[in-house]
C-alpha cells in the first residue's frame, strides 16, 4: 500500500509541473520592449542632449530616488511636484540625504513630459529628471523602468 501512495503521488506529480509550467508560460505578460530614445532622460540642465539612464551597477551616488509614473497628468503634476518638493526640501531631510524626482510619461497623450520639463525648470535646485516612453506600459512598467531599462 505505501508503495502505490508512492507511485501514484509521483505521477501525479510528474503530470501537474508540465502543466502548471505551460500555464505559467502562457498567462505570463509579454516583456516590454526598450527603445533606444526610453533609455534617456532629459532635465533642465540637458533639454536638447539627453543623457543615458544610469545602470544598476552604477556606484550609487544619491541616497533617495523618487520614480512618479505620469499617464496624461498634466492637471495634477504641478500640485502633485510642489507637495513632493516641499516634503522632500524640509531641513530636516534636505541636510541629511540626497534625492532626484524621476518623472516617467508613459506614453502619455497630451503634454505631459513637456510640463514635467517646464516645471523642473522652476526648480533648479532639486534634481529633476524627465523619461519619455513611446509606448504605455502600465504603473508597474513605468515604476520599474528607470531601474530596468538597459544602457548599452
Amino acid at each position: 500500500m505505501d508503495q502505490s501512495v508512492f507511485v501514484y503521488s509521483f505521477t501525479a506529480l510528474a503530470i501537474l509541473v508540465p502543466w502548471l509550467y505551460l500555464a505559467l508560460v502562457l498567462l505570463s505578460p509579454p516583456p516590454i520592449i526598450t527603445r533606444p530614445s526610453e533609455k534617456t532622460y532629459r532635465s533642465p540642465k540637458f533639454l536638447k542632449d539627453p543623457l543615458n539612464l544610469p545602470s544598476l551597477t552604477d556606484v550609487g551616488s544619491i541616497d533617495l530616488s523618487v520614480v512618479i509614473p505620469a499617464y496624461n497628468e498634466t492637471s495634477r503634476l504641478p500640485s502633485m511636484l510642489e507637495t513632493t518638493l516641499n516634503h522632500l526640501n524640509l531641513a530636516s531631510i534636505r541636510h541629511t540625504r540626497t534625492y532626484e524626482l524621476i518623472i516617467v510619461d508613459d506614453g502619455s497623450k497630451e503634454n505631459t513630459s513637456a510640463l514635467a520639463l517646464k516645471l523642473a525648470q522652476q526648480h533648479l535646485n532639486s534634481d529633476i529628471r524627465v523619461v519619455t516612453l513611446e509606448k504605455n506600459t502600465g504603473k508597474r512598467g513605468a515604476l520599474r523602468h528607470p531601474y530596468e531599462a538597459p544602457v548599452y
